[in-house]
């Protein structure tokens, strides 16, 4: 669905709703790129009973007003004349990649609740810099990481988290989430209070057959870049890591996959099996999806089902079954609804928040690291005298 499709969609929804809940938070968005466009202003606008839309800053202000007129907001080319305008009660940070870590230290000092992008910083000094600066100020700030919120990864950490495969033995993640959304994805999985000890890591840049490429306009790409990473666990997990710069586009590199291992079962994304009665062969606990019909040709998911042979139904429900979104909708919209979740209740802490954000960070230059010093295994945290030109 297109952002134009979805805006007219949520808009019509939104007359439909009742009343009488608390005031709408107001939020400002700072960066009016893509992810703004197409995911931040129009999810904001659907979450109109509880939130508010009241400007958009970027260097420049034409850009800024592509984002803020669908919405009827202001458009500035300053972040400090967004907050001193608007005064909103919490900022989603969504600017360039190589700028993250400076514009959330920036932010920072307006005192007010944060949605940060993925990654927290490319350096972990930085990154160490936003953690003691959230804890000094003692607010909410979330990390807008999504890949672990899809529906399919919610429904999966439900179901582990059941105990329906039994304590879970490995996490393997084939090109589901690159980088530190991967490192994410699996430690979802393995427990995020289970902390990685010990890591190791390989890279390697081989030759395929030439071939076209609608991921980046080559027409005859030939070079193919792989990441491999051993993570161990304190409770005995082990997670691996796999990835490969053609996984998107490149027929010969099969279907991504994030699968793990348990004592009594495994599953591979939305697919589960474990044994049967008497232990002698295995039974698939199956996955049903649920829909609401939205009208004029829109659906929504409303929930997912797994149906244990022998036992009760396990339910994930879709909190936005009301709203057309997809699966990344989705994720970034639990994740806003955590941070909103905070404020209203004058809580700091958040489930992804920081100190997640520098854990998976950390996870990938210690792969990086580990290739350098050939393969070794490295203690984690890692040794800030190894760092160098990460730190």
């Amino acid at each position: 669905m297109s952002t134009i499709d979805l805006h007219a969609q949520v808009t019509r929804l939104r007359r439909q709703r009742r009343s009488g809940r608390p005031a709408p938070l107001r939020v400002g968005i700072w960066g009016p790129g893509k992810r703004a466009l197409h995911f931040y202003a129009p999810i904001v606008r659907a979450l109109g009973d509880e939130l508010e839309l009241v400007g958009v800053a970027g260097r420049h202000e034409a850009r800024a007003q592509v984002v803020a007129e669908p919405y009827e907001c202001a458009a500035f080319d300053s972040i400090d004349e967004l907050i001193e305008k608007t005064r909103p009660d919490l900022l989603i940070v969504c600017v360039s990649y190589g700028m993250n870590g400076i514009a959330a230290l920036r932010a920072l000092d307006f005192g007010i609740p944060l949605l940060l992008e993925t990654p927290l910083s490319s350096r972990l000094r930085e990154c160490d810099a936003i953690v003691q600066l959230v804890a000094e100020k003692d607010l909410p700030v979330q990390v807008a990481e999504q890949n672990f919120l899809f529906p399919v990864e919610q429904m999966k950490t439900q179901l582990v988290s059941d105990g329906l495969f039994g304590e879970i033995v490995t996490v393997e993640n084939d090109y589901w989430g690159f980088r530190y959304h991967g490192m994410s994805q699996l430690r979802m999985l393995a427990g995020f209070s289970n902390p990685v000890q010990r890591v190791r890591g390989m890279e390697r840049t081989v030759k395929v057959w030439p071939h076209p490429s609608k991921w980046d306009g080559n027409p005859a790409r030939e070079d193919e870049r792989w990441w491999w990473g051993w993570l161990e666990h304190a409770w005995g997990t082990v997670s691996l890591y796999h990835y490969t710069s053609i996984c998107y586009d490149a027929p010969i590199r099969g279907a991504r996959s994030l699968r793990f291992y348990g004592a009594g079962g495994f599953g591979s994304n939305e697919h589960y099996w474990r044994f049967d009665a008497d232990r002698t062969g295995q039974e698939e606990v199956r996955v049903e999806w649920e829909w609401n019909d939205l009208g004029e040709g829109a659906r929504a998911l409303a929930a997912l089902v797994a149906r244990p042979v022998g036992g009760a139904p396990i339910r994930w429900e879709n909190p936005f079954a009301d709203l057309p979104f997809d699966d990344d909708h989705i994720g970034v919209a639990c994740s806003l609804m955590e941070l909103v979740r905070a404020i209203r209740a004058g809580r700091s802490d958040v489930r992804y928040g920081v100190e997640g954000g520098r854990i998976d960070q950390e996870l990938c230059t210690a792969i990086e690291v580990s290739h350098r010093m050939g393969g070794e295994a490295l203690a984690f945290p890692l040794d800030r005298g190894l760092l160098g030109e990460w730190d």
